[in-house]
């Protein structure tokens, strides 16, 4: 009953592809210095309980509940303002935090994908680079793929033979880091089109986990994508 709650609260946003809702770069002040996750998980119950409250068709009820609380209850402020940007809340086991810098997957049932995002330390909430990303247009490496195929794209999808995580986090002596996700390149920018490809998009934090900013450092031809996850 959960699940299908989860559906009918978000209605509004999963009629927006979850390609476009990758593009996400806001800046959340309720989630300066990360996500709070016993305030998140009590959220979740907060969330459960309406549900459990009201019969099983008062959708509209369920969904009342939950909203007022969303206005009053104060574990709840960071849950709704990521709510409205993704449109479907991560499972509290997809939440990871590694210094300052916290990362998340999305998954979305109606596409069966899952999306990442990237959540600095002042509350800056990044999905990973997609097509739409202008840093990439001059990119030596993304004009040699695109030429390779004009419709080609990049998406905020991840798959490499271990577990869809980062690629690598290299922390600095400074105390800055750099993420490198291995993102999927695609035949047409859908999502079930066919990989053609993979990138390795660094991000970088500085010591305070401050996003500064993103590269494309490596792109992975589609002979050595063995590695990749086969359902994508």
């Amino acid at each position: 009953m959960l699940i299908k709650y989860l559906k009918m609260v978000s209605i509004p946003l999963l009629f927006i592809s979850p390609l476009a809702l990758a593009d996400i770069d806001a800046v959340l002040p309720s989630l300066a210095g990360g996500i709070d996750l016993p305030n998140y998980y009590a959220c979740e119950q907060i969330k459960k309980q309406c549900v459990a409250r009201h019969d099983a068709r008062d959708l509209e009820s369920q969904i009342s509940c939950i909203q007022q609380h969303y206005g009053t209850d104060v574990v709840c402020r960071q849950t709704q303002a990521l709510e409205a940007q993704t449109g479907v809340l991560p499972a509290l086991n997809a939440i990871h935090t590694v210094g300052l810098v916290t990362w998340f997957s999305v998954h979305y049932s109606a596409d069966g994908i899952d999306n990442y995002y990237l959540l600095d330390n002042t509350g800056h909430l990044l999905g990973l680079a997609s097509s739409q990303n202008p840093l990439l247009a001059q990119n030596p490496l993304y004009v040699s793929f695109m030429r390779a195929y004009p419709s080609g794209a990049l998406q905020s999808q991840v798959g490499t033979s271990r577990a869809k995580t980062p690629t690598a986090i290299r922390n600095q002596q400074d105390g800055s880091s750099q993420w490198v996700f291995t993102q999927l390149l695609k035949k047409q920018d859908c999502v079930a089109c066919d990989v053609v490809g993979a990138a390795d998009i660094a991000y970088y934090f500085d010591s305070k986990g401050q996003y500064q900013g993103l590269q494309l450092i490596f792109i992975h031809p589609i002979s050595d994508l063995h590695h990749v996850s086969g359902h994508f």
